[in-house]
C-alpha cells in the first residue's frame, strides 16, 4: 500500500509457501520512483504479468534487478483501486520455477484485487464516518448552548450537558419525554406552530418559554433544523437562553 503523505510504499501482508523466505520486512517505505515502469504499468490499470524476470525489457531494468534480488523468476502483479484512486498492488512471485499463469488465473486475480480495494474503501469510509461521529459527539457535549434532539413525533432521544443544566433534569429523566413537556401550558401551542413550520421549512429560528423540572421557567431562543441518520428524519434544536438579553431591555 502506499502512504497518502509521502512517495512510500509498504507490504502489509505477506504469505509465503514452506521454505520461501520471506521479504516482508524488506519492502516498508519503499520509494515509489525507484521502480518507474512498474509504477507507469499500475497507473494505467494494467495487470503485470512476467513469466520471465530475467527477459523484462530494458526500461524495466530497476525492477529487473530488484526482483532478481529476491530470486523472484516469474510474478504477477495487479493493481488495487480504492474509490477510483490507486491504493497499492497485489503481487504473485514464483520462486522456485518460472511459471505462466493461465488467463482466468489472471482474471480471477483481477477480481480477487478489486474485492480488496473495495473492502478497503468500505473501512476507511467507516472510520471517516467514525471519526466525523466522534468530532459531532465532542461539539454536541461542548456546546455553550443547550442541544436536544429528537424525532417528528416530538420524543427527545438526547440532550447535551447543557441542556439537561438548563432544564434541570437528569439525562434518563428527559430521554423519551416529549418537547411539550418542557413548556409551561401558555408557550405549547407556540411550540406545535414552530414543529409544523420546521417539517415544512427544514430550519427555523424562534422564541418560546421553556419550564424547568422544578417548575421554574425561562425565555430562550431555539434554532431548529431537519437532519437525517440512516434514513430516519431528526430534529436538533439548539436552546439559547434570553433571560440575559431581556433584562438589559427592561
Amino acid at each position: 500500500q502506499y502512504d497518502e503523505s509521502s512517495p512510500l510504499m509498504s507490504n502489509t501482508h505477506e504469505w509465503c509457501a514452506d521454505g520461501i523466505e520471506p521479504q516482508c520486512q524488506n519492502l516498508q517505505h519503499v520509494d515509489v520512483d525507484t521502480f518507474p515502469w512498474w509504477m507507469e504499468q499500475l497507473r494505467r490499470g494494467a495487470t503485470i504479468v512476467i513469466p520471465d524476470v530475467s527477459a523484462m525489457p530494458p526500461e524495466a531494468a530497476r525492477e529487473r534487478a530488484a526482483l532478481a534480488a529476491m530470486d523472484i523468476q516469474s510474478l504477477v502483479v495487479l493493481p488495487v483501486y480504492m474509490g477510483g484512486r490507486l491504493l497499492g498492488f497485489l503481487g504473485f512471485d514464483y520462486v522456485r520455477s518460472p511459471c505462466l499463469p493461465a488467463d482466468e488465473d489472471v482474471v480471477l486475480l483481477r477480481r480477487f484485487a478489486e474485492i480488496i480495494g473495495s473492502a478497503l474503501w468500505r473501512q476507511r469510509s467507516e472510520d471517516a464516518l467514525r471519526t466525523s461521529e466522534e468530532k459531532y459527539a465532542n461539539l454536541f457535549q461542548q456546546s455553550k448552548d443547550g442541544v436536544l434532539i429528537h424525532d417528528l413525533d416530538g420524543n427527545i432521544i438526547d440532550a447535551n450537558r447543557r441542556a439537561l443544566e438548563m432544564l434541570g433534569y437528569e439525562r434518563n429523566m428527559i430521554l423519551g419525554k416529549k418537547i411539550a413537556d418542557l413548556h409551561p401550558p401558555e408557550a405549547i401551542e407556540i411550540s406545535r406552530r414552530a414543529f409544523e413550520w420546521i417539517r415544512e421549512a427544514g430550519v427555523i429560528t424562534f422564541e418560546v418559554m421553556f419550564q424547568r423540572g422544578d417548575g421554574r421557567v425561562f425565555p430562550a431562543e431555539v434554532f431548529a433544523s431537519l437532519f437525517e441518520v440512516s434514513g430516519r428524519r431528526l430534529v436538533q434544536g439548539i436552546i439559547h437562553d434570553i433571560s440575559g438579553r431581556l433584562q438589559d431591555k427592561e
